[in-house]
């Protein structure tokens, strides 16, 4: 993804930016989002979080974030790494900041599709106003 294509900031809480395109009441979503990953620290969680798109697209990067940040450290640190597969995390934030594979009507990516397309299974916050394409 190159800079053109990621989806544009409106604003940052915690560090983390908002996407544009969303009311203020969704924004207030959004950013108790952000501030529930902030307070995680099992990576188990911080997995299931990048990995659901019923999360905002803004704290599952932050999730991805976080999970890089922990075996970045671990790294440096020379200590054993945890069992982060960060090309696993990549693939499941593929998309989510990007303005061409932004889903039009709910908030996550049209790559996200294949973990809630099923009957059954909880969906993504339908948005307010489609995006326009």
């Amino acid at each position: 993804m190159t800079d053109h294509d990621s989806v544009p900031i409106v604003g940052i809480h915690r560090g983390v930016g908002l996407h544009d395109c969303q009311s203020e009441e969704r924004l207030v979503v959004v950013r108790k989002a952000i501030d529930e990953v902030f307070d995680i620290a099992d990576i188990r969680k911080l997995l299931d979080v990048a990995g659901d798109p019923c999360w905002p697209p803004e704290s599952r990067i932050f999730a991805g974030a976080k999970l890089q940040a922990i075996h970045s450290i671990a790294t440096d640190r020379r200590e054993t790494r945890p069992g982060i597969d960060l090309e696993y995390v990549r693939a499941l934030l593929a998309g989510v900041n990007s303005k061409q594979w932004r889903d039009p009507n709910h908030y996550c990516s049209l790559l996200d599709y294949g973990r809630w397309g099923a009957p059954g299974t909880k969906k993504p916050a339908k948005r307010d106003v489609p995006l326009q394409r």
